[in-house]
């Protein structure tokens, strides 16, 4: 079993990524041709807040939509934000 069919097999509610910016389309583009389903991109700016990204809404971190993902992939260089994100719950 390959690593992408783990990943597969435990997404059922799709995967959000964190950060809509340069990385977050890499990823975007490369989890699409793995077929699976990119629910959402999280960012903290509230520009790119409400706008779509190749047909993904881009939304705030206490968003509806990433209560229902299975999985949040953290998409950005530099993981400073992220830390202060690390208490999610």
């Amino acid at each position: 079993m390959t690593y992408s069919d783990v990943l597969t097999s435990s997404i059922d509610n799709g995967v959000a990524l964190f950060d809509a910016g340069f990385f977050g389309l890499e990823a975007l583009n490369y989890f699409r041709k793995k077929n699976i389903s990119i629910k959402c991109f999280i960012d903290n700016s509230p520009h790119k807040q409400g706008s779509e990204i190749n047909g993904v809404p881009v939304v705030s971190l206490d968003h509806e939509l990433v209560d229902s993902v299975s999985l949040i992939v953290i998409s950005m260089l530099s993981t400073q934000d992220a830390y202060k994100y690390r208490d999610w719950e």
